[in-house]
């Protein structure tokens, strides 16, 4: 067993090289092209990202020529070009091509490439700074190097050591920037010739890429015995380069515009990234060979550890065991699945979707060993009572079900079970659940060594090198800025919050490959909603139950188990409301199409007339639209534009449909903006209820993205007439209760909120009338009626009244805020329910706010008591520091000292994990989060942390860490 575990360690070098070549294999590449363009043609992003190189330019004695728009030799899709800018050297010599990198670092945000041309036209020179790996090949008529030195200047001064070494040898430099320009160009042009040349690419038949720009242009792919022979050099450069910039003190974001730069650099690399990733795992024929390749593997290798009976037992029981997690996942709507095989070690199924719910989670981690166990636990007793015959075959393949199934369920990391147990309990806890990976790898050692067995022990010491990974994990995890009420937030913000994290000076010496493995792995942490304390004791005692029913079955002998899903009991009774009638039948649940069947239907798309495939393309470009894959969403929107474009505007809902799917789909600003005025242009107003619910949906979202607070105001009033007249027409739009009334609600909402930020008199009354508009657009419904619509037309009217309340409270009005809360409360129902339970707490916490700013005390105290009780039933009590600060303000204000005090030891406990809080309540106003605390709320917590002692007490030591927002 020694000789099995060195040779599974021996072969970890192996598959590092064999991985790194299947994702060389996954690349497509396409011809190149180049294009000059002009400074201000430079699209924002990446113009912000060259600008910061410009000073380092300039410093090296390069001024700047001109601007280049390149389409990357690797087609990636979301990435159909590349911005440079090029400068020219003083004396003309050379030339500086500066790039944004894909892999972006602090010590190297940008790819600096200088070039120099020779005239007899032996092979001119090219040196890079830390980045020659990632040129797989080149064409012979250039000479590429690269010093791999720690800085920018170190690299120039290595290239000038060459160019003065051949002018030395008689060789003349062609000075001519339109020359150079020219054979730079033509370099990058030779690239995909010279690989064809090379026997490294094989075209792709019929796959052209789709990307703006190079519509049209053919696709190859690397071959693998190029992969395998590229992979080692692609390692060691990579490694190389991590060694220099590593010892590199690299500039941290000493600027707020530098750390934007630096976040935004890092965004789009990582989009791009992932991007790219996305659409390598959605290769089906990649996939199905995956499986057959490492299954192969798996056999050859279990065949020399084991023998090939028990191998193939292993393997028929590891499938079962990832089948599981495949299926649940399928079930629960994940993206990109794919099963494969790690020979010698076991299987894993993977698939996406970073806003998976724990419960998503815990049904996938759960649904692996389950169904294995219980197999096993059959056969045994199915053997046991003489149903089938007594076979070795049988009882093996059981024993092996149960051993390997149950060892999963096992709440060690990275087992299932210590997956569940991390899900449920550690993940807001960063170092708790570091000491629990880190307890995982001691019990696999520590059971390895009981047992005498190598290969766990093996196994064991490969999970401890992923330590110094979770590690980085557990210290990003610490400075991460966690959402109010632990809100899922969408890829891009989850992302743009761990990068603003990572650019802390003690990750500065981070590479972008640690940096994007700790953004990916902390994504389902942030996208995901997570479970309250009742869903997690929910969760435990099913986690508990899935381990205990294989041994009670098996004690039992085969009697029947007592197992039954666990419940939990609500906290509210659920609303009363009568079931809707024969004549107001509920939605049709059919009408909801899974991801899968729209891409059946995608499938079957060229079969139908032209109509209703631009349909089939405008369902699956919003199914993907809200799973968030903008890309595959603008790709079908285009498909749909192409047969909507020659349409009548003025009759044809689904081109303007096609419209306004381009402009949300579309990341770049301005072309998104544009497709938003080109159907405002192209559909008359008054063409009928759908067309001008899709106008004011596009001037809602032209509203929600203007560069100016006016321009949003002119925008949402616009969406807001639409609405209010579709509102009063009854359409059919309006029949939904989520229709025009309420975008309606929405859009004045929103308009109150930009007039109240203008600050004028008039804008100030403005708002407060918007509001007051909101209250009376909803009806308060006779007693009697307990219909669904009459609850949501309460719900609406009340929340409406307490965003009122909360606008007087904000400009001084504290009796007339306290008058409409206490309304509010008396317009709930005794018995509350669930629809109420928000409204009630947010009207309770409005009363303590104006009492706080009266002069009552009796009806604070009051207030607060009601407020507390409130808030100690709700799915998440606040128990956090937001509470204990308002908990201080509260009982300072009553002069309520030991109360006072409790709060304030709560708060100073709590004070070196409020990182976040810290920063937003002790910071200047205007910097970090400390720009948003301006209301009433906010800035009594502000006036509460100094009293208290928070930010003298945070002031002492480094932060290390939020807390959750409540």
């Amino acid at each position: 067993m020694a000789t099995a575990a060195a040779l599974l360690l021996a072969a970890v070098p192996l598959w590092m090289w064999v991985a790194v070549a299947r994702g060389v294999a996954a690349l497509r590449m396409q011809q190149t092209q180049s294009m000059t363009v002009e400074h201000a043609e430079v699209p924002a992003p990446y113009r912000a990202i060259l600008d910061g190189a410009e000073a380092e330019a300039a410093a090296l004695g390069f001024a700047y020529v001109y601007s280049l728009k390149s389409s990357p030799i690797a087609h990636i899709s979301g990435m159909p070009w590349i911005y440079s800018d090029v400068y020219v050297s003083a004396d003309g010599r050379s030339q500086l091509q500066v790039s944004p990198s894909n892999l972006p670092d602090a010590a190297r945000p940008c790819v600096f490439q200088w070039v120099t041309v020779w005239e007899d036209g032996r092979p001119h020179d090219v040196t890079l700074h830390c980045y020659r790996h990632f040129l797989l090949w080149w064409p012979p008529t250039w000479q590429v190097h690269d010093d791999y030195v720690a800085s920018v200047r170190e690299a120039w001064q290595g290239h000038q050591r060459r160019v003065d070494a051949g002018c030395a040898a008689g060789r003349q430099p062609v000075t001519d920037i339109g020359t150079v320009r020219d054979a730079a160009i033509a370099w990058s042009q030779e690239m995909l010739p010279h690989g064809v040349a090379q026997g490294y690419l094989t075209p792709l038949p019929g796959a052209l890429a789709a990307e703006p720009g190079s519509v049209g242009v053919p696709l190859w792919r690397i071959r693998w015995p190029a992969a395998l022979r590229l992979a080692p050099a692609l390692l060691r450069g990579v490694r190389r380069s991590g060694r220099v910039l590593s010892g590199h003190p690299a500039a941290a974001a000493s600027t707020p515009s530098n750390a934007e730069v630096a976040l935004q650099n890092d965004l789009q690399a990582f989009e791009q990234h992932q991007s790219h990733m996305a659409e390598v795992a959605a290769r089906p024929r990649r996939k199905w060979l995956a499986l057959g390749v490492t299954a192969a593997l798996f056999m050859v290798v279990g065949g020399l550890l084991m023998s090939w009976r028990s191998a193939l037992l292993v393997l028929v029981a590891i499938a079962l065991h990832e089948g599981g997690h495949w299926w649940a996942m399928r079930c629960f709507g994940y993206r990109n699945l794919s099963v494969l095989f790690i020979p010698g070690l076991g299987g894993v199924a993977m698939g996406h979707k970073p806003e998976a719910s724990t419960w998503n989670k815990l049904g996938v981690y759960l649904a692996g060993p389950m169904p294995g166990l219980f197999l096993g636990v059959a056969l045994l007793l199915a053997v046991a009572r003489g149903w089938l015959p007594s076979s070795g075959w049988v009882s093996d393949f059981a024993i092996m079900c149960l051993a390997i199934n149950y060892l999963n369920l096992l709440p060690v990391h990275p087992l299932d079970g210590g997956r569940v147990v991390e899900s449920l309990l550690f993940v807001r806890w960063p170092v708790l659940r570091f000491a629990f990976v880190l307890a995982g790898v001691f019990a696999l050692a520590a059971l390895a060594w009981f047992l005498g067995d190598a290969v766990t022990l093996a196994l064991a010491g490969l999970l401890a090198l992923g330590l110094t990974h979770h590690w980085r994990l557990m210290r990003v995890d610490q400075s991460v800025a966690r959402p109010a009420d632990g809100q899922a937030l969408s890829e891009r913000d989850a992302a743009a919050r761990i990068f603003k994290a990572t650019q802390h000076p003690r990750f500065s010496r981070w590479s972008f490959t640690q940096r994007l493995a700790a953004v990916r792995a902390l994504l389902p942490e942030f996208q995901g909603a997570r479970l309250g304390v009742g869903g997690t004791l929910a969760g435990l005692v099913i986690y508990a139950a899935c381990l205990a029913l294989p041994v009670v079955a098996l004690v039992a002998s085969g009697a029947a188990s007592g197992w039954w899903p666990v419940k939990s009991a609500p906290k509210y009774p659920p609303d009363d409301v009568q079931k809707p009638s024969a004549s107001h039948p509920a939605p049709d649940k059919a009408l909801s199409i899974t991801s899968e069947e729209w891409a059946r239907r995608l499938a079957r798309a060229s079969e139908q007339p032209a109509s209703q495939r631009l349909k089939t393309y405008l369902g699956a470009a919003g199914d993907a639209l809200d799973m968030e894959d903008t890309q595959t969403a603008l790709e079908r929107y285009q498909q749909a534009w192409a047969l909507a474009e020659d349409l009548p505007p003025a009759t044809e809902p689904d081109r303007a449909r096609a419209q306004l799917g381009l402009l949300r789909a579309t990341s770049d600003p301005e072309a998104a903006r544009a497709w938003g005025l080109r159907l405002l242009a192209d559909v008359p107003a008054g063409a009928g209820p759908v067309l001008d619910a899709l106008r004011a949906e596009a001037e809602r979202d032209l509203a929600y993205n203007a560069p100016t607070v006016t321009a949003q105001i002119e925008h949402m009033q616009r969406a807001l007439m639409h609405w209010e007249a579709l509102a009063q027409g009854a359409s059919d739009h309006a029949a939904d209760p989520e229709g025009a009334a309420q975008q309606a609600s929405y859009a004045r909402s929103s308009l109150s909120r930009w007039h109240d930020q203008l600050g004028q008199p008039a804008d100030v009354d403005e708002a407060r009338l918007l509001l007051q508009r909101n209250v009376d657009a909803w009806e308060w419904p006779a007693p009697s009626d307990r219909s669904p619509d009459a609850l949501r037309n309460r719900i609406r009217r009340t929340s409406a009244m307490l965003d009122l309340a909360w606008f007087a409270l904000e400009h001084g009005q504290a009796e007339t805020s306290r008058q409409i809360a206490q309304q509010v409360l008396t317009m709930i129902p005794a018995r509350v329910t669930i629809s109420w339970v928000h409204v009630q707490d947010r009207a309770l916490e409005t009363r303590v706010w104006a009492d706080l700013s009266g002069q009552s005390t009796g009806e604070l105290l009051e207030s607060w008591k009601a407020w507390q009780s409130s808030a100690r039933n709700t799915v998440q009590p606040r128990r956090d520091l937001v509470a204990q600060l308002d908990r201080w303000v509260v009982t300072h204000r009553l002069g309520l000292g030991g109360q006072a005090d409790e709060a304030r030891a709560h708060v100073l406990r709590d004070a070196e994990r409020g990182g976040y809080w810290v920063e937003r309540w002790c910071g200047p106003l205007g910097t970090g989060t400390a720009e948003a605390a301006q209301d009433v709320r906010e800035r009594a917590r502000r006036d509460a942390a100094q009293a208290t002692g928070l930010c003298a007490s945070a002031s002492s030591a480094a932060v290390k860490s939020p807390v959750e927002n409540r």
